[in-house]
């Protein structure tokens, strides 16, 4: 699979089942402890929980499926009704990992912020050194470190350049 075969489109009614099996998909590892049958009951609640609280809090922002043909692979989910973007989830099938999908979802999302002139924000896993250096990458900077020492806030400030004509505009 190439990664300029992707697209993104809006989230449906129809693809909850295919987020609820994200999520399970992404946070799989960590709960296989407990056994497949209680792992798969707590991250269904977890689902559930994480779905319904954010519809609340974020019921404006542009939640989007990443496809690759007609295939949904992720999903991104981006605040950017405020002076500063929240990238609220981004998230994509272990099996579509490490082709750079999110990296290139992530720059079109960090060209955007620069050219609206927005710092872009988020919060990532302390235990997440792959999603972490994905960000650095693109650019972001750790501003704070949760004190439950699970969470680090990130930012990424809007990176103004020249064009050439001379006037400062935002850009990658």
């Amino acid at each position: 699979m190439t990664t300029q075969s992707f697209q993104t489109r809006p989230v449906l009614d129809t693809d909850r089942l295919f987020l609820r099996e994200l999520f399970v998909a992404i946070r799989a590892a960590e709960f296989s402890p407990l056994g497949h049958q209680t792992a798969r009951l707590l991250l269904d609640l977890q689902f559930d929980a994480q779905s319904r609280e954010y519809a609340a809090r974020f019921n404006s922002a542009d939640d989007r499926i990443i496809t690759v043909g007609d295939a949904p692979v992720g999903r991104i989910w981006v605040d950017s009704r405020r002076e500063e973007w929240e990238l609220i989830d981004i998230a994509i099938r272990p099996e579509h990992q490490g082709v750079g999908i999110a990296s290139i979802v992530l720059g079109d999302l960090a060209g955007r912020a620069d050219a609206a002139f927005v710092r872009l924000g988020l919060y990532v896993r302390r235990d997440n050194p792959t999603a972490q250096h994905v960000y650095f990458r693109t650019g972001f900077v750790i501003v704070e470190s949760e004190s439950d020492n699970v969470n680090l806030r990130l930012e990424r400030a809007a990176c103004p350049r020249k064009t050439r004509e001379g006037l400062t505009t935002a850009g990658r």
